[in-house]
């Protein structure tokens, strides 16, 4: 009996083994399942359909994965990537179902692009698009066309759709930015909060932020130079100067909303109006700067300053017409310009450093509050009418004394 049990499984293992040989006989030589997949450009023309129609078909077999087509170009458009079904799609994916339709995704171009000389780079030459008037970004992409965006030409958002833009997002490709590229940019809505500009960009051209309105800006730390007009007329509250810059233009900051000025130490020289009409009520210079230029920090809020051992001149109308309330003089001063602090009506006291050579003509002239000033043995030159229309004052220069305006030996 129990042989007869041995034989009888014997066979059905034969039996199974038989069914399953002829079932993998028959799947062999059954065709592979054949698909079709539509791809979707978008527009009426590619190279790879000369003929304009706007979509082209791919067969393959069920689970392999499509070659995807040449990146595709459309004029004002940039390309964003496939998509299927609404979702993001990559030709490595394997694909199963027949009938799958694959578009391309387009951007509207926000600016029109030129092809730099070296022909390695784009530049970003004039925003010519937004979607909404009232709230939109203008966006500088990392590349177009394949190639880094690098340079933001000059005027490029100075126009009428500029003044509407709400913020500004600047490529990691772009190394400058052209002047008065950004001039004028979102005066025709809310003050925008930061505007950063990335740390590939090393050089900003004259006025390429005039008139923003921007409350903070975050520079490039790679920026070594802040040129003339740079951020002059803008609604700027706040800004680091970046450790590499060595030069700040004139008129750089002129009639800015800065709460408060900080020159970094790399700083070496700030130019004429560099900070005048500005609303920052204090300031610190630089101790590598050897002077104070002309109209420097005219008419603006600062209440107190100390001019540094390294400053050896203030020139003229530099402090001219500001709030200032109290100045201390460094050891290295030895000269004082015309009119420098012509105006400034919240001076009560002056004392001149010993060093100090020559005092230019007006220096504190019409600063009504003006009671004392004091100068040291070693002033060998006083200019005319230095401290007229002050209040009744007594200034001492070594031995002489002069009251009232009248010199006393």
């Amino acid at each position: 009996m129990k042989i007869k049990r041995i034989a009888n499984l014997f066979s059905a293992v034969i039996l199974l083994a038989t069914v399953l040989a002829i079932a993998a006989t028959l799947f062999s030589c059954s065709p592979k399942r054949k698909i079709t997949v539509t791809v979707d450009y978008g527009y009426q023309y590619s190279e790879l359909n000369p003929d304009g129609n706007q979509t082209a078909e791919i067969e393959l077999i069920a689970g392999e994965v499509a070659t995807e087509p040449q990146i595709p170009l459309l004029d004002g458009y940039t390309f964003a990537g496939w998509e299927c079904n609404g979702e993001p799609f990559s030709f490595d994916t394997p694909i199963t179902d027949d009938g799958v339709t694959i578009r391309a995704r387009w951007i509207k171009n926000q600016f029109t692009y030129e092809l730099n000389s070296e022909g390695t780079g784009y530049i970003a030459k004039e925003l010519v698009f937004i979607n909404n008037l009232s709230a939109d970004k203008a966006i500088i992409p990392d590349t177009y066309n394949g190639l880094p965006v690098v340079a933001i030409a000059d005027n490029a958002c100075n126009n009428d759709i500029g003044r509407c833009v709400t913020g500004i997002i600047i490529g990691n490709n772009v190394g400058s930015i052209g002047s008065y590229a950004f001039s004028n940019c979102f005066s025709n809505c809310d003050t925008v909060d930061e505007l950063i500009i990335p740390n590939g960009v090393t050089a900003i051209g004259e006025g390429a932020f005039y008139g923003t309105n921007a409350k903070k800006i975050t520079l490039s730390v790679n920026i070594s130079e802040i040129p003339d007009y740079a951020f002059s007329h803008s609604n700027i509250e706040e800004i680091t100067i970046p450790l590499l810059v060595t030069k700040i233009g004139h008129h750089a900051f002129e009639h800015t909303s800065l709460s408060y000025i900080f020159i970094s130490d790399s700083v070496k020289e700030i130019g004429e109006y560099c900070f005048s009409e500005c609303g920052a009520e204090g300031i610190r210079i630089s101790p590598n700067m050897t002077s104070i230029p002309k109209y420097a920090f005219y008419n603006s809020d600062i209440n107190e300053i100390e001019i540094l051992n390294g400053i050896e001149a203030i020139e003229d109308f530099a402090f001219s017409s500001s709030d200032i309330t109290n100045v201390k003089f460094g050891s290295g001063l030895k000269k004082i310009g015309s009119c420098a602090f012509q105006s400034c009506m919240k001076l009560t006291e002056i004392e001149v450093p010993s060093g100090v050579i020559g005092i230019g003509e007006g220096a504190f002239r019409a600063c009504m509050n003006l009671e004392t000033i004091t100068f040291p043995d070693s002033v060998l030159f006083i200019g005319k009418e230095v401290a007229n229309e002050t209040k009744y004052i007594t200034y001492i220069n070594g031995n002489n004394v002069v009251a009232n305006n009248e010199l006393y030996i």
